[in-house]
């Protein structure tokens, strides 16, 4: 196996990383977090999110909503 890593340039890889890529692509898929934690044998649906690596592009739709709300509060109104 190191043979193939070092042919594709593969620094630092765990054989555990293809599992955070096999939980990150269902997840990508949609397949729900419970089914997924069962196939995979997570003990956690939190495991199963820790594990799953998803990009944040399907936040982007929502990052712009932060400038309908006064962020100019003064001290007085925070407390």
């Amino acid at each position: 196996m190191e043979k193939a890593l070092k042919r594709a340039r593969i620094a630092n890889f765990r054989f555990h990383d293809c599992r955070h890529t096999w939980a990150t692509n269902h997840m990508i898929q949609e397949i729900p977090t419970r089914p997924l934690q069962e196939l995979g044998g997570w003990s956690s649906e939190k495991m199963v999110q820790m594990c799953a690596h998803l990009n944040t592009e399907h936040l982007r739709q929502y990052a712009g909503n932060s400038s309908q709300f006064d962020t100019n509060l003064t001290p007085a109104q925070i407390q």
